[in-house]
Protein backbone atom coordinates (compact mmCIF):
# COMPACT_ATOMS: atom_id res chain seq x y z
CA UNK A 1 0.00 0.00 0.00
CA UNK A 2 1.03 3.70 -0.44
CA UNK A 3 -0.17 6.82 0.87
CA UNK A 4 -0.46 9.01 -2.05
CA UNK A 5 -0.34 13.33 -1.72
CA UNK A 6 -1.58 15.76 -4.34
CA UNK A 7 -2.58 19.29 -4.75
CA UNK A 8 -2.30 22.11 -7.34
CA UNK A 9 -1.03 26.12 -7.29
CA UNK A 10 -1.13 28.43 -9.10
CA UNK A 11 1.36 32.01 -9.57
CA UNK A 12 -0.44 35.15 -9.90
CA UNK A 13 0.92 38.46 -10.99
CA UNK A 14 -0.10 41.62 -8.84
CA UNK A 15 -3.37 42.06 -11.43
CA UNK A 16 -4.32 38.58 -10.08
CA UNK A 17 -3.45 37.26 -13.45
CA UNK A 18 -2.59 33.44 -12.94
CA UNK A 19 1.22 32.78 -14.74
CA UNK A 20 1.69 29.73 -13.79
CA UNK A 21 0.22 26.67 -12.48
CA UNK A 22 1.68 22.85 -11.51
CA UNK A 23 -0.26 19.67 -9.82
CA UNK A 24 2.36 17.91 -7.18
CA UNK A 25 2.02 13.97 -6.73
CA UNK A 26 3.73 12.10 -4.19
CA UNK A 27 3.85 9.05 -2.92
CA UNK A 28 5.66 6.80 0.16
CA UNK A 29 5.08 3.67 1.00
CA UNK A 30 3.17 2.41 3.94
CA UNK A 31 4.26 -0.55 5.72
CA UNK A 32 1.14 -1.54 7.58
CA UNK A 33 -1.88 -0.51 7.28
CA UNK A 34 -2.39 0.86 10.69
CA UNK A 35 -2.76 4.74 11.67
CA UNK A 36 0.74 5.26 12.72
CA UNK A 37 2.95 3.93 9.77
CA UNK A 38 0.10 5.17 7.47
CA UNK A 39 0.22 9.08 9.02
CA UNK A 40 4.15 8.38 8.79
CA UNK A 41 4.12 7.55 5.24
CA UNK A 42 1.31 10.37 4.56
CA UNK A 43 3.83 13.21 6.41
CA UNK A 44 6.41 11.58 3.97
CA UNK A 45 4.34 12.06 0.76
CA UNK A 46 3.28 15.59 1.64
CA UNK A 47 7.01 17.07 2.72
CA UNK A 48 8.24 15.82 -0.71
CA UNK A 49 5.21 17.07 -2.33
CA UNK A 50 5.54 20.30 -0.38
CA UNK A 51 9.36 20.53 -1.01
CA UNK A 52 9.08 20.30 -4.60
CA UNK A 53 6.18 23.59 -4.20
CA UNK A 54 8.77 25.52 -2.83
CA UNK A 55 11.65 24.55 -5.64
CA UNK A 56 9.51 25.24 -8.09
CA UNK A 57 8.03 28.86 -6.54
CA UNK A 58 11.63 29.97 -5.77
CA UNK A 59 12.61 29.36 -9.65
CA UNK A 60 9.46 31.02 -10.88
CA UNK A 61 9.42 34.22 -9.24
CA UNK A 62 11.90 36.65 -10.04
CA UNK A 63 14.83 37.97 -7.09
CA UNK A 64 13.84 40.54 -5.72
CA UNK A 65 16.27 43.33 -4.45
CA UNK A 66 17.27 43.42 -0.86
CA UNK A 67 14.72 44.22 1.40
CA UNK A 68 11.87 42.89 -1.07
CA UNK A 69 9.38 45.18 -3.02
CA UNK A 70 7.73 48.39 -1.22
CA UNK A 71 4.50 49.43 -2.12
CA UNK A 72 2.81 52.97 -1.47
CA UNK A 73 0.25 52.87 1.12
Amino acid sequence: PEAEVEFSAKLVDDKGAIVDARTFRAAAPVSVMEAEPAAAALDKAFGEALTNLVLWTLGAIPAQPAGGRRHAP
